[in-house]
């Protein structure tokens, strides 16, 4: 069995303004990191720690090494796909290339993880007309075609092989049944979800995106493949993503670091769809 455990947006140096979608404890993620590790080492440990992207606010160099120290003393090796937080700056790239340690091995954004049970990829999102830079203005996930075109490769070079994708940007909106609300939550462009359901179509291994972004707990179709996404970990209830695959299966599910803390977090009850239905947090596939 290979167990891979994912967080995201944690959005180091942040505070409570900008996009929140629950209470939030910036200033405690050492303690929450910590609180994680632990209860990884206490249930069997972990093969892949997983980082959706928005590891800091801003992309900073210093708070690009903090996030980095955090993340490197988790009880397991960590990759991260870059979010829109992380490339605030024109320089961004070069920061994590510099910084970015084991998150990105060999200063490469984009990367193949092979497990007794599954390949994992992950997958560059851009937010703009400069590679690897985020103006600050509405987030609109794209993708290099020299990153497809990789991924492409690498999926169509492991036939037989399940095989998942993390990017930060989801395939699909947050549901509207989830939140109550007439249309989805913040869809992708329709050319970024064409370009994803165009790698499902061609490689019927690919079962499954993992991403961030959207400070959500969502769960949805893409063709024949599912996609979820991950709220922020720094957020209560301070939730990570369990996915478990063997050879027959492949199960997730969502679990909150909240009960471990010997401290009351803040929760917004009038936003308690972010956390999800049950369907919203678990995934039981037959492979």
């Amino acid at each position: 069995m290979s167990r891979i455990i994912m967080l995201s947006d944690t959005h180091h140096g942040g505070g409570p303004e900008g996009y929140r979608m629950q209470a939030c404890y910036f200033h405690r993620l050492p303690e929450l990191l910590a609180t994680l590790g632990a209860w990884i080492d206490e249930t069997s440990g972990a093969d892949l720690i997983l980082h959706g992207g928005d590891t800091v606010e801003r992309s900073e160099p210093d708070l690009i090494a903090g996030a980095v120290a955090q993340l490197a003393a988790l009880p397991a090796p960590v990759r991260l796909a870059l979010g829109n937080h992380d490339m605030t700056t024109p320089d961004a790239l070069a920061s994590w290339k510099a910084l970015g340690g084991i998150l990105l091995p060999g200063g490469q954004t984009a990367s193949a993880i092979a497990l007794a049970d599954c390949t994992v990829h992950v997958l560059p999102t851009q937010w703009g007309a400069q590679p690897y830079y985020w103006d600050g203005g509405p987030p609109r996930a794209a993708l290099d075609p020299a990153d497809l075109a990789a991924l492409e490769a690498r999926l169509a070079a492991e036939p037989g092989q399940p095989q998942i994708v993390l990017c930060h940007a989801a395939p699909g909106g947050v549901p509207a049944a989830q939140t109550g609300r007439a249309e989805e939550g913040d869809p992708p462009p329709s050319a970024y979800r064409t370009q994803l359901l165009g790698l499902v179509e061609r490689h019927p291994d690919l079962q499954l995106f993992l991403s961030g972004h959207s400070h959500v707990n969502a769960l949805g179709r893409l063709g024949r493949a599912h996609w979820l996404t991950a709220s922020s970990f720094s957020e209560s209830p301070f939730e990570c993503k369990e996915i478990t695959v063997t050879s027959s299966s492949l199960g997730v599910r969502t679990v909150a670091m909240y009960p471990r803390l010997a401290w009351r977090a803040e929760y917004w009850w009038d936003a308690a769809y972010v956390q999800g239905r049950p369907c919203d947090r678990t995934l039981d596939l037959a492979l």
